[in-house]
């Protein structure tokens, strides 16, 4: 009976290690993720004020052929060049011009953000089989990508942001590192003088203007993922001290190619701005703000996937240490990295620890089984469907519970929501040149105060010198008695303030009173309803209610400013938006 089974258990073995096989499977886990994804794409609105701004930036090239400034609508500044980078907008809107033809931008965008997704899966791929050379356990962490909760948010309908083509035109590079990499220490082996062939010089060419095309879509990436170019040169170093001639050149070689490819960019706006545009004049708002995104890591990574492929990460960290070959070194680094800037609070690594969990699963189940299983036992095949199953159903049933489809009737919402998204358009059609004050939306990144088209706003970029006074009247205009605020809004020129009824949430108001000058408890009176419930309640010191911030929020009639729109259910005491107008004449 021994002697018959093990045909069957080679056969098995060699099926699921077929090309074919690992082609359909790899096609089955893009599949999978794909309705996870796709929720959204019914829906003609966005999850952010950030995606709503980008899909505006990229209309203005669809319809221009290049971002226009000033955009009197989407908050630029009048006679100012944008800061942001360039190549996501020019992106998406040339990849729709070429290929989108059909169906509206919108949902194109919806559809660009799904194939993005893909690719994370394919060179979460590549990158786990670079570092295994294991073609089948490396799937494991393709599925973790197209299932894991941490990894969709980054890439699904509705979510338009620039930070994605930024992680994958990264991990790109570091695929052509790695290779270069395992190829140096391969061609060199034996040899007392490592010698530099055209391939290694070509990738990191290659892979340092991927790298560099990584910054024109986020210029985030520079902390995130130009470290890893650092540590895969130094990892060669540590491996064999023999390599530093050939790891100094080819850096060199990999980072002129990125500066170059950047350059035209970033070396004008540092010209004028320096390497951080934040003033010291701002510390005061973006201790406040800083503190209001940071990311309260643990339990958000842990829903990654069941939190299995997380596990892995400290098993891959301390499993590196036994074998310090230069593929280990890179992760041991890579995970410091990822762990000192996670735990650190800073949300710009939101996906990095889920997408370094997906690498490390793929890595610790490939070392763990090949250490303990014979080539061809049957435990191989048994561990890896078992594992593709757990992680497959446990990852997708979390994803599935934690993301839902976009609510346009969702009050939470700022441009999602039906009700925001027609006041604004309102406001495009009938108030297209105005200037207005709006404190849940975006602000302009740049200097020019008095020519802002939107003079505050609840995400700041670039604060340089001048926004501090703009920002703190802004507090001002909501806080004063009427003629205090219609002193404030000619000063700026501003023709229109707009209130909503997320004011009345805590991070709102965090960002309305971030300055030193109020104090909210002059104004408001809150108090949780329980002490084992996260919800508050909000109520108006006498102060309080002698402010515009109350008087336009309760839909009163002012002397000085006129109200214009109003959301339609008039019976609720604090409507969901409304606008007043400056009345400039009085």
């Amino acid at each position: 009976m021994a002697k018959k089974a093990i045909p069957k258990i080679s056969a098995l073995t060699e099926i699921l290690h077929k090309r074919s096989t690992i082609v359909l499977l790899l096609v089955l886990i893009c599949i999978i993720g794909i309705p996870l994804r796709s929720q959204n794409i019914k829906l003609n609105g966005y999850i952010s004020d950030d995606a709503w701004w980008h899909y505006r930036q990229i209309k203005e090239v669809l319809d221009y052929g290049h971002r226009l400034n000033p955009d009197p609508y989407e908050f630029t500044t009048l006679a100012r060049p944008m800061t942001y980078p360039p190549l996501f907008h020019y992106l998406v809107a040339f990849s729709y011009k070429i290929i989108g033809q059909g169906i509206s931008f919108i949902q194109f965008t919806h559809y660009f953000n799904i194939v993005e997704g893909l690719l994370y899966i394919l060179l979460i791929y590549a990158m786990s089989l670079v570092m295994t050379a294991d073609r089948l356990f490396s799937l494991i962490g393709a599925l973790t990508a197209a299932i894991s909760y941490g990894v969709i948010i980054r890439a699904r309908a509705g979510e338009l942001m620039p930070f994605v083509p930024a992680d994958l035109l990264a991990f790109a590079g570091l695929v052509f590192l790695l290779v270069l990499m395992k190829d140096i220490i391969r061609n060199n082996l034996g040899k007392e003088k490592p010698a530099i062939g055209g391939k290694p010089i070509l990738f990191s060419l290659i892979a340092g203007i991927l790298f560099g095309l990584s910054l024109l879509s986020w210029s985030g990436g520079a902390l995130i993922y130009l470290p890893l170019i650092l540590f895969v040169f130094a990892a060669l170093i540590i491996t064999n001290l023999k390599f530093i001639k050939v790891s100094v050149i080819l850096f060199a070689l990999c980072f002129a190619a990125l500066i170059v490819s950047a350059l035209s960019w970033y070396l004008p706006l540092i010209a004028k701005y320096g390497l951080n545009p934040h003033t010291k004049e701002m510390d005061w708002f973006m201790k406040g703000f800083t503190v209001l995104h940071q990311s309260r890591p643990l339990g958000f990574y842990i829903f990654t996937s069941a939190g299995i492929p997380l596990f892995f990460v400290p098993v891959v960290f301390i499993n590196s240490f036994f074998k310090k070959n230069a593929i280990n070194i890179f992760l041991i680094l890579w995970i410091i990295l990822g762990a000192i800037a996670t735990y650190s609070g800073w949300r710009g690594y939101v996906a990095v620890m889920p997408i370094l969990s997906a690498i490390a699963i793929s890595v610790g189940m490939s070392r763990l089984v090949r250490s303990y299983c014979r080539k061809d036992s049957l435990s191989i095949a048994v561990i890896f469907i078992a594992t593709f199953l757990v992680v497959g159903i446990s990852g997708y049933y979390i994803s599935s519970v934690r993301i839902s489809p976009l609510n346009p009737n969702n009050k939470n919402e700022v441009r999602t929501n039906v009700k925001s998204i027609k006041m604004l358009e309102f406001l495009k059609e009938n108030y297209p040149q105005s200037k207005a004050v709006d404190l849940i939306s975006w602000v302009s990144e740049d200097e020019a105060v008095g020519s802002l088209r939107m003079i505050s706003g609840q995400y700041l970029e670039y604060l340089p010198q001048g926004s501090s006074e703009a920002l703190k009247d802004v507090s001002r205009i909501y806080l004063s008695d009427e003629d205090k605020a219609y002193e404030i809004c000619l000063k700026y020129g501003v023709d229109l303030i707009i209130i909503r009824q997320q004011f009345l949430q805590l991070p709102q108001l965090s960002l309305l009173f971030a300055g030193n000058e109020f104090k909210s408890e002059d104004y408001l009176t809150i108090t949780k309803q329980s002490e084992e419930s996260n919800a508050y309640n909000i109520s108006f010191t006498p102060l309080g209610i002698q402010s515009i911030f109350f008087k336009m929020l309760s839909r009163q009639k002012l002397k000085k400013f006129e109200l214009i729109y109003q959301d339609p259910d008039k019976n609720h005491p604090f409507p969901f938006l409304v606008v007043y107008e400056v009345n400039k004449q009085s």
